[in-house]
């Protein structure tokens, strides 16, 4: 499903515990995907639009990238912290992290 993704990717949200396998990790994210079509009001695609905010992007080696971003709601201030690394010539993520404020 989410090929963009290591296959050790962790954790998956909305999930507090550790995803250890790749078909959990499908399952959780489509779960997530869902209560955001659901949640839109919306028939067809977009069914979210995302404005990344304060995006920061630092390279920790040749191979393992930071990136850290904001989004910005009408009750909270959303940050996300993913670290992608590369494999052969793709770029996937290794980890996510969460934080709504």
């Amino acid at each position: 499903m989410l090929r963009d993704w290591s296959d050790d990717v962790s954790p998956a949200a909305p999930n507090a515990r550790r995803i250890e396998t790749a078909e959990q990790f499908d399952k959780a994210w489509a779960g997530v995907f869902e209560r955001i079509r659901k949640s839109s009001g919306r028939n067809a695609q977009p069914y979210m639009t995302l404005e990344p905010k304060d995006l920061r992007i630092e390279f920790l080696s040749s191979d393992v990238a930071l990136v850290t971003f904001h989004f910005f709601g009408d009750k909270e201030i959303d940050r996300r912290t993913i670290i992608f690394k590369r494999f052969g010539s793709a770029w996937k993520i290794v980890h996510i992290h969460v934080s709504n404020l």
